[in-house]
């Protein structure tokens, strides 16, 4: 399975980015922020300037992070959804497959259960959008979050019942909202809606980020069971999802090597 990873934390010049995922052996970007903005407030100029950046240096555009979603729940999407199109623009601009997009926050701190319906109708109202460029929004699973738990991101794809809506499975996010043994009890449920995997890990005592494999997110019986469906995604990385300590450059280079420990584990026990 190849990798790709997202380096903004590290810097937010595309060709060191592009540099520092090459050196790695990394095929695929992830892209949250290029000369210290968004990307949905790039011009046509700059997208296209990026473009060829990442065209001379072969790597090939995963996943689009957007800031969509963390707003109220029960908010007008009309907002979200002007955003939405501008971003699709960039993604059919560099060629991306997917923006990545929260469930949307439930008002007042309530339980994100009591809120589905809402969370619906929201993505209900950006989803036409998605569909006709051909882009697939990945729905994920954070902390906080409507969509925080296997059960209420199931009723929301379930609900949604389109093939450019998946699920970007966070293990370590699952983590962090109490989930345990969630590729045992889950992997059937939600297997075949995901979309891409976000190769993160936490600990479940202090629900703190921490290297993959190193946590209770089930890492090796994820890797195993993608490889068994024949999984023919990306596996994405962060190093701005680990805490706080070591520098950027580095915490990439233990990500990667993080990564290809695990697969070649999957690979022996498949």
């Amino acid at each position: 399975m190849p990798l790709s990873a997202c380096a903004d934390a590290i810097s937010q010049e595309p060709p060191v980015q592009a540099r520092l995922l090459v050196a790695h052996g990394l095929s695929h970007i992830d892209l949250r922020r290029v000369w210290g903005r968004p990307l949905a407030a790039l011009s046509s100029g700059e997208i296209a300037t990026l473009h060829v950046v990442l065209r001379e240096a072969g790597l090939r555009p995963h996943i689009l992070y957007s800031d969509l979603g963390y707003d109220d729940v029960t908010a007008p999407p009309a907002a979200e959804l002007a955003r939405l199109e501008r971003l699709l623009a960039v993604a059919r601009a560099l060629e991306a497959p997917f923006i990545r997009l929260s469930t949307g926050r439930p008002p007042g701190g309530d339980k994100p259960a009591n809120h589905l319906l809402p969370a619906i109708r929201r993505l209900k109202a950006l989803l036409p959008a998605a569909e006709a460029a051909g882009v697939t929004l990945l729905l994920e699973n954070a902390p906080g979050t409507v969509g925080e738990i296997p059960s209420n991101i199931h009723s929301l794809l379930h609900a949604l019942n389109s093939p450019f809506v998946r699920l970007a499975w966070n293990p370590g996010a699952f983590v962090r909202a109490g989930v345990a043994q969630q590729v045992p009890d889950f992997w059937l449920l939600l297997g075949r809606l995901t979309g891409a995997v976000l190769l993160e890990d936490a600990t479940l005592l202090d629900r703190a980020a921490c290297l993959p494999g190193e946590g209770d997110a089930d890492l090796p019986e994820l890797l195993v069971n993608l490889r068994e469906a024949r999984y023919g995604g990306v596996l994405a990385l962060d190093s701005a999802a680990l805490p706080a300590g070591l520098e950027g450059r580095a915490q990439l280079a233990l990500l990667v090597l993080a990564a290809r420990r695990l697969l070649a584990a999957a690979g022996r026990r498949g």
